[in-house]
């Protein structure tokens, strides 16, 4: 089982994980403006201390264990790591989607981009979805040709084996989305730019 949860890291600090942990259990609290306020995790100013879906052997044992252990929609009391004190909120839970491998072409557009260049990177995607259209279009040599991430673009666009936790959320949900091998997905837009995702291959969860 997978389940989303959200984390404040208080190195060194139990008085402030405590403080957190008061404010963060209250009925009326929202855990994400706490997390903003109080995290010494950098990334929680932007992902308001939301660390997408976890599975088995993904993080640290103690983390772990207090995220399966906390009913959803419930917080943890301060848990204690290496890397200091942690408060768990346990959301949404799914069963393991297993790994995944897939090739994608990527067109660079952030938010802090003027209109005019989101713009043409719009059109630059749009350009990406009229090539594949056309019959017998290889999207390998698409990538190696329009792609902009360099460590993929020059292998067809291939990208190694990933499962939950590892991409940003949408193309993470674009990616299993894809059922058979070969399907290539609608232009997705994530904070870094615009993809076309093409699965090449899936590898089930397994139980042992």
């Amino acid at each position: 089982m997978q389940r989303r949860r959200s984390t404040r890291r208080h190195h060194h600090s139990p008085q402030k994980a405590l403080e957190a942990y008061h404010r963060a259990k209250a009925a009326s609290a929202d855990f994400g403006s706490i997390a903003k306020e109080m995290s010494e995790d950098p990334s929680a100013k932007e992902n308001r201390g939301d660390l997408g879906f976890i599975t088995a052997l993904q993080t640290v044992y103690p983390f772990e264990t207090a995220a399966y252990k906390t009913p959803k929609g419930t917080v943890s009391k301060p848990i204690r790591t290496k890397f200091g004190y942690h408060i768990v909120k346990t959301g949404e839970m799914r069963p393991a989607r297993g790994k995944i491998q897939v090739a994608h072409i990527f067109i660079p557009s952030k938010a802090t981009d003027t209109p005019e260049q989101q713009k043409t990177a719009e059109q630059r995607i749009n350009g990406v979805v009229a090539e594949l259209s056309v019959p017998n279009a290889d999207f390998g040599e698409i990538a190696k040709r329009i792609s902009e991430d360099r460590s993929s673009s020059a292998n067809g666009g291939k990208l190694d084996w990933f499962g939950t936790g590892k991409m940003f959320p949408e193309f993470e949900e674009a990616a299993f989305a894809l059922k058979n091998k070969g399907d290539v997905s609608k232009p997705l837009r994530t904070p870094i730019g615009w993809h076309i995702i093409k699965l090449l291959d899936k590898k089930a969860h397994r139980h042992f």
